[in-house]
């Protein structure tokens, strides 16, 4: 009997708040880390040209625009390294050949874990989010806020296919994850966290919009904000910027998607010539 990804999803959850609940100590200490990091960015918006980002993206309100930004960033991690995290543990713990004989796709369990560690991260997503919007105001409509985000979910999807197709490299290399800090601070910076993609430099343009998080987010400020959208620096029309940018993002899905279960059987027959565990 084969066992769903959302079974997966649920139990990692499951797992989760539970160890939130029983390890308190743990939690409070994300929850400050939270605190800390926006008392930090407000202290960074002090210095950041307003003019600059009015003359890039339509809005002064250079605050609305950098939380919107920030709130993504626990699901970016998630969704690049958390795959690549739990197949590593498995290795060093030596359980993931017993994991892989679970009635269950490898793809699958991969990405169930990362659904269900992103399930949980909306704990620290929805305070960072109504932050934001404390920011916004009350400029949006229903219709809106609702479009925004499924623009964050749809790329949430995308960046964990993205993921799993880095966890094959754990399969093949086992020791990579020096690879994550450099994969974050890219995936932020150049996805238009903290500051206008519209700014950067064309050829750094051109590598961030091959990013997922880099139309999610900008939908999300589009739609609640009222920004311009990255795609109508290239000449088009805010309708067809808008669509095309939705667009891009379902084709991600589907193209990540079918990446991803390539590289996990390819990572999964390689892993096999020595093993699911470390020497």
């Amino acid at each position: 009997m084969q066992v769903s990804g959302l079974k997966v999803a649920y139990a990692v959850a499951w797992r989760r708040v539970r160890h939130m609940t029983k390890y308190r100590l743990n939690f409070i200490g994300s929850v400050i880390s939270q605190v800390l990091s926006l008392a930090f960015y407000l202290v960074f918006l002090a210095v950041i040209d307003v003019s600059t980002v009015n003359q890039a993206v339509g809005t002064t309100n250079v605050a609305a625009f950098m939380f919107l930004g920030i709130a993504f960033v626990p699901f970016i991690n998630v969704g690049l390294w958390e795959s690549s995290i739990t197949l590593a543990s498995d290795m060093e713990l030596g359980k993931l050949e017993y994991s892989f004989t679970c009635p269950i796709s490898k793809y699958w369990f991969i990405v169930g874990n990362a659904l269900g560690v992103a399930a949980t991260n909306m704990i620290f997503f929805i305070p960072m989010f109504a932050f934001a919007l404390m920011f916004v105001g009350l400029g949006f409509s229903s219709l809106n806020l609702i479009l925004g985000l499924a623009a964050i979910f749809l790329s949430i999807l995308v960046l964990v296919q993205m993921g799993a197709i880095f966890s094959s490299l754990v399969l093949k290399y086992r020791k990579v994850s020096s690879l994550f800090g450099v994969l974050s601070i890219t995936f932020q910076f150049l996805g238009g966290t903290y500051v206008p993609v519209q700014t950067f430099p064309p050829i750094l343009m051109y590598i961030a919009l091959a990013l997922p998080n880099v139309f999610g987010i900008d939908l999300l400020r589009v739609h609640v904000l009222g920004t311009t959208p990255i795609l109508m620096e290239f000449g088009s029309s805010m309708p067809f910027a808008l669509t095309l940018e939705w667009i891009v993002l379902i084709i991600e899905l589907f193209v990540f998607f079918f990446l991803a279960k390539v590289a996990i059987r390819y990572g999964e027959r390689k892993g096999m010539e020595t093993g699911f565990y470390y020497l």
